[in-house]
């Protein structure tokens, strides 16, 4: 997923609502369902190093947004461009 570089920075440099956007856009690029990711809010917040309240608080905010769609352990991407914006870096 990170290696432990691009976490550290991450966690440094990025506010919550941008790690999360930044992961969720890199496990879409890995997937090879594009737009379909499979991982929990647990995770999520394992790897962005955020609580798991503070995901599903940005996760509700982004399908509220009509963004992303959320299911049990799944997140469909709808709307990437968003997330990249949010992200701040070029899409992958």
């Amino acid at each position: 997923m990170y290696n432990s570089n691009e976490r550290e920075s991450a966690l440094a440099f990025l506010d919550a609502p941008a790690r999360l956007a930044r992961i969720l856009c890199k496990l879409d690029h890995e997937s090879s369902a594009q737009g379909y990711v499979t991982i929990s809010q647990e995770e999520l917040a394992r790897y962005t190093g955020l609580t798991r309240q503070t995901v599903a608080k940005i996760l509700g905010r982004w399908r509220r947004l009509g963004w992303i769609l959320t299911g049990r352990g799944r997140i469909v991407v709808l709307n990437k461009p968003e997330l990249v914006k949010i992200e701040g870096t070029p899409g992958f």
